[in-house]
């Protein structure tokens, strides 16, 4: 769309008000955004339905404060998955967009709530107009460490290399189910190490630390409490390195699965 449409005017399209929201902590409204984000850069909400594109699932908003979308895109062989969950705690939304399928990659983010939804008691108004903050530095976050390298790294339906966020091609949804937040939340205690930005997150520092972590269970193969050393050279924020997987409670990293072999990847994370 160009110019783009306002994203007050995406969500309306998607749901109408925010007062038809089910929670009113903030975290639908900033899941509901990054939806129609991934809308704009060509993903189309599946099952398919004949209402507006940015129409969401039916049962997008029936986990608490988990929030599910699943996609297709016309380029791509697999199906794709947003996966926004909400810590009241810490007001921290942890979001995942990743791609279905055996060697799909996925891509973190995490974002504070009260930087895009600062006051919750507004959900109970009809307009989205001024609702929403620092709505363009949200979508450029979602754009530049999620959907383009998901788009970049996935399988097109052709196998004709790779995409940068254009449509091609029939699409066809993998089998595979979507991972929810229990299956990836786990408890672990991180060892003692400094921390450094990468990019604009945070990310384990040069320095080598272990990180002890649960055994892991779903669809990963089983890892009962091992230590991982993260690489000293970190300089490349989206440089894949082979190592027992991890994950601490901020998401340091993230696990991709590509043939049976588990994958970790430092996560971007606002300060």
């Amino acid at each position: 769309m160009s110019p783009r449409e306002p994203l007050a005017k995406c969500l309306e399209r998607a749901v109408g008000g925010p007062d038809t929201l089910k929670m009113r902590n903030g975290g639908a409204a900033l899941a509901l955004a990054l939806h129609c984000t991934c809308v704009r850069a060509g993903l189309r909400t599946y099952p398919q339905h004949r209402g507006d594109i940015y129409q969401p699932p039916q049962n997008w908003n029936a986990g608490g404060n988990e929030w599910v979308f699943q996609y297709y895109h016309k380029g791509l062989a697999n199906g794709v998955v947003l996966h926004c969950s909400l810590q009241e705690a810490t007001g921290r939304v942890y979001v995942q967009l990743r791609e279905e399928g055996p060697s799909g990659s996925i891509h973190p983010l995490g974002l504070t709530l009260g930087r895009y939804v600062p006051d919750a008691a507004d959900l109970k108004q009809r307009h989205w107009a001024g609702l929403m903050t620092q709505e363009e530095a949200l979508e450029r976050q979602l754009e530049e460490f999620c959907l383009e390298p998901l788009l970049s790294e996935a399988a097109s339906a052709e196998g004709a290399g790779r995409l940068r966020m254009t449509e091609r091609g029939p699409p066809s949804l993998s089998a595979q189910p979507a991972l929810h937040g229990s299956k990836l939340s786990r408890k672990i205690r991180p060892g003692p190490g400094p921390l450094l930005m990468l990019g604009r997150g945070l990310g384990p520092a040069a320095a080598r630390f272990p990180i002890q972590a649960e055994t892991i269970r779903g669809h990963h193969p089983p890892y009962a409490r091992q230590e991982c050393q993260p690489p000293a050279d970190l300089a490349n924020k989206n440089q894949f390195f082979d190592t027992p997987p991890c994950q601490t409670e901020v998401d340091l990293y993230t696990r991709t699965l590509t043939h049976g072999t588990i994958k970790s990847r430092p996560a971007v994370l606002e300060r």
